[in-house]
């Protein structure tokens, strides 16, 4: 990659491949900013799977020879560069890189708020933090004063186990219980690792005091269906972007996310399957992530998901 500031855009015949490995920081460039930018490109369709970065006045921009590089933030892979028009053009956005949707990783199991701002638990009494002995690991959601709903994978392995409600914090105040029994959905496979029936409820071994902090969310009806587009919020405690848990509870506006688009942008990554649906935000970063699994997805008022899986 190259970093000058020319006078004239460079073309790539007045390149040559450098022998020193080189880095230029660019910044993301809004969806419908970069799809103007190509609109005259023959070919130039930016679609769902890219996202474009660069700088107004040119001058910084990948190039031949870096297709199939990285493209990170805080030190993550969130996609590899992949097409272009020129080389530093200015005035033109630079669509070369795939979403870190298509990049062929693990799915990360854990299931972080990205993006997300300051939650009270005055005005989501359902979050609770689901704990094992080394601290906060999981969110999960209250659905009567002795039961809590989770995330399957979140247990795995697990034997000492508590919940904290009724707190913006996971480490301090509120109300603590501890677990006594785990029940995880019967067709909930881990060694299949395509984490279908992601789903459990916990049995507390003392009835939580309901109040203004501490209450059971509303249910869906058997069947309800979330349509596309549907506005829904996830909150939790998971690791932020710059990888440490959030001591305060977070939260994040996502859209619902086309079955069909989710499932050709998880293509080779993992299987979404007629229990699943997928959440996100356009132009933007924001998602949930480790720490937040077994956290609620709440829509129309009521508990619609559990937050289970996604791409690191």
């Amino acid at each position: 990659m190259q970093n000058l500031q020319p006078e004239t855009p460079l073309q790539e015949d007045d390149l040559i491949s450098p022998n020193q490995l080189y880095t230029v920081d660019v910044t993301i460039v809004d969806r419908e900013e970069c799809t103007a930018d190509y609109a005259d490109v023959e070919g130039g369709d930016v679609d769902d799977t890219m996202i474009c970065a660069g700088v107004p006045e040119g001058g910084k921009d990948s190039c031949s020879g870096d297709s199939g590089g990285p493209l990170t933030k805080d030190g993550q892979l969130v996609g590899i560069v992949s097409w272009g028009l020129g080389c530093g053009e200015m005035s033109r956005s630079l669509c070369f890189l795939f979403l870190a949707s298509k990049i062929l990783a693990n799915p990360d199991l854990n299931g972080r708020i990205i993006g997300g701002t300051p939650a009270h638990v005055y005005k989501l009494p359902y979050q609770v933090s689901l704990q094992n002995e080394e601290g906060h690991m999981c969110g999960g959601s209250i659905i009567h004063k002795s039961y809590i709903l989770t995330a399957a994978h979140c247990l795995i392995g697990e034997k000492k186990l508590s919940i904290r409600a009724g707190s913006d914090f996971h480490e301090k105040g509120g109300t603590v219980r501890q677990v006594c029994a785990v029940t995880i959905h019967n067709k909930y496979n881990d060694d299949k690792e395509d984490y279908d029936y992601d789903i459990a409820i916990l049995k507390l071994c003392q009835d939580l005091p309901l109040g203004d902090k501490i209450l059971p969310v509303a249910l869906p009806t058997f069947n309800e269906i979330i349509k596309d587009g549907t506005p829904v919020l996830t909150s939790g405690w998971g690791y932020t972007e710059k990888n440490v848990l959030s001591p305060q509870l977070l939260q994040v506006a996502l859209v619902t996310v086309n079955q069909t688009t989710c499932r050709n942008n998880y293509k080779g990554v993992g299987v979404i399957t007629g229990r699943m649906f997928c959440a996100g935000c356009k132009n933007k970063l924001c998602d949930s992530c480790q720490g937040d699994s077994g956290g609620p997805l709440f829509a129309n008022r009521k508990l619609m998901g559990v937050v289970s899986w996604g791409q690191v």
